[in-house]
C-alpha cells in the first residue's frame, strides 16, 4: 500500500525504478530544485538579519573557500543538520547522476564536453551579468575606477573555475557580508569531482563497481581517521570542500550498486533520524553520510505528479546561480527589507525564479542542444541517466 502511494513497488530496487522511468528517478528534478530553493532560503534568512555572523567571516570574503571556514551563529540548535545536509544531498545527487553520464559515453572527450556545457555557459553569462550590470550600476567607485579595479578582473575569473566573491565598491554597506555570490564556493568542488571521473575513466577503474567501492572504502577510513585525530572535517557554516566531494563519490558508489540497494519505504524513517542525530555532531560525519546519501537518493525515487511548469526546464542550476546575487542586490537597494525576513525570501524568490527561467530557456537549453553534435559510446546494461 506504502510502496503504491509513492510510485513503487515491493521488492524495488534503485535500478528497477531508473528502469521504469527512462534512467530518471521520477522526483530527481523536484528534489534538486527543492534544495537549490531551500538553500536560497537560508542565505535570504542570512542576507536580512535573521542569523548573525561570526567574526571568522569577514577576514575571508576574498578566499574560495570563505563559506566553509565562516561561522554562522544561527546554525546551532536542532535546524543544524537540516542545513548542513543540503549542499551534500547535491553532491551526492551529482555524483550519482554524473557516474551514469560517465559510463553512457565511456569516451573522456564526450563526457567532458558534456560536463562543460552543463557548467559553463549559464556560469558564464551568469559572471558577465554580476560583473557588468550588477555591479556596474551599484558600485560606489566611478565606472572608470571600478572597470580597472584589480578585484574587477579577479572576479571574471569565476567563468573559468578560479573563485572570486567580491566586486570593488558593490554591497560594501550590506550588513551581512560584501560577497557578489557566496554560492560559487561549490564550484572548484564540483570541478575537482568531475576530475577525479575522468582519471577514473582513464584508468578503467569507473568501470569496475569493485574497484569503485574499494576506493571509496578507503577514502572513508583515510578521512575518518584524519578527522578523528585532527578534526578536519569539523562543519561550521558548510562542510570543507573533500566532505563534499566525498559524498560525490558515495553517489558514485550507490550508482554502481543501484542493483542491490532497496527502495523499502519503512527504511526511510530510521534511517532520516539516523542521519539527523548524528549530524547533530562533528564526530559522526562519515557514519551519517551513507545514511543521507540513500536518504537523498530515495526521495527522488519517489513518484511524483508531473508539475507542468516544472515540467518545462531544469531551473535548479539557475536558482543556484541567481539566488544569491538577487539577494543581495535587494537588500542593497530596499535596506527596509533587512529584519523582514519573510516578505525578502519572497521577493527573492520571485526574481530568482525569473531569472533561472531565463538561464534555463535562453542559455542552458539552447547550449544543450550542441550535446547531439557529440559523438555517444552507450554502456551496454546502462540504463541512460540524464545529468
Amino acid at each position: 500500500m506504502l510502496e503504491r502511494l509513492l510510485g513503487m513497488r515491493r521488492g524495488d530496487t534503485f535500478a528497477t525504478v531508473l528502469d521504469r522511468n527512462r534512467g530518471m528517478g521520477p522526483g530527481f528534478d523536484i528534489l534538486r530544485i527543492a534544495l537549490a530553493v531551500l538553500i536560497m532560503i537560508g542565505h535570504a534568512k542570512w542576507i536580512s538579519g535573521s542569523q548573525s555572523l561570526g567574526t571568522q567571516m569577514p577576514a575571508m570574503i576574498d578566499h574560495a573557500l570563505a563559506p566553509a571556514n565562516g561561522v554562522v551563529q544561527g546554525w546551532t540548535g536542532w535546524t543544524r543538520p537540516i542545513k548542513l545536509a543540503l549542499v551534500p544531498a547535491f553532491f551526492a545527487l551529482s555524483g550519482f547522476l554524473v557516474t551514469g553520464s560517465a559510463l553512457r559515453t565511456q569516451r573522456v572527450s564526450t563526457f567532458l564536453a558534456h560536463r562543460g556545457l552543463r557548467i559553463f555557459p549559464a556560469l558564464i553569462v551568469e559572471v558577465l551579468l554580476s560583473a557588468f550590470v550588477l555591479g556596474a550600476l551599484l558600485t560606489t567607485l566611478p565606472l572608470d575606477a571600478y572597470f580597472e579595479h584589480p578585484m574587477m578582473h579577479r572576479y571574471l575569473l569565476n567563468m573559468i573555475g578560479e573563485v572570486s566573491f567580491r566586486l570593488p565598491g558593490v554591497f560594501e554597506t550590506n550588513q551581512a557580508t560584501p560577497m557578489v555570490n557566496a554560492n560559487l564556493w561549490t564550484l572548484p568542488a564540483e570541478l575537482g569531482c568531475y576530475l577525479i571521473i575522468t582519471a577514473l575513466m582513464l584508468t578503467r577503474i569507473l568501470y569496475n563497481k569493485y574497484l569503485v567501492l574499494a576506493g571509496a572504502v578507503i577514502a572513508t577510513i583515510v578521512l575518518a581517521t584524519l578527522h578523528f585525530l585532527y578534526g578536519i572535517s569539523n562543519a561550521s557554516m558548510y562542510y570543507q570542500v573533500h566532505v563534499i566531494v566525498y559524498y560525490f563519490i558515495l553517489g558514485m558508489v550507490f550508482f554502481h550498486w543501484r542493483e542491490h540497494i532497496p527502495t523499502k519505504p519503512l527504511l526511510a524513517i530510521p534511517v532520516a533520524v539516523a542521519a539527523y542525530l548524528l549530524l547533530m555532531s562533528d564526530s559522526f560525519i562519515y557514519l551519517a553520510a551513507p545514511l543521507l546519501t540513500w536518504l537523498t537518493l530515495w526521495i527522488g525515487m519517489i513518484g511524483v505528479p508531473r508539475i507542468k511548469l516544472l515540467a518545462s526546464g531544469d531551473y535548479s542550476y539557475g536558482v543556484y546561480l541567481y539566488g544569491f546575487p538577487i539577494s543581495q542586490a535587494l537588500i542593497a537597494t530596499v535596506p527596509s527589507f533587512y529584519g523582514h525576513s519573510m516578505l525578502f525570501i519572497l521577493a527573492t524568490l520571485a526574481l530568482t525564479c525569473l531569472f533561472a527561467a531565463f538561464s534555463w530557456h535562453v542559455v542552458e537549453k539552447n547550449v544543450l542542444q550542441l550535446k547531439r553534435l557529440l559523438p555517444v559510446r552507450w554502456f551496454p546494461l546502462s540504463p541512460a541517466v540524464r545529468a
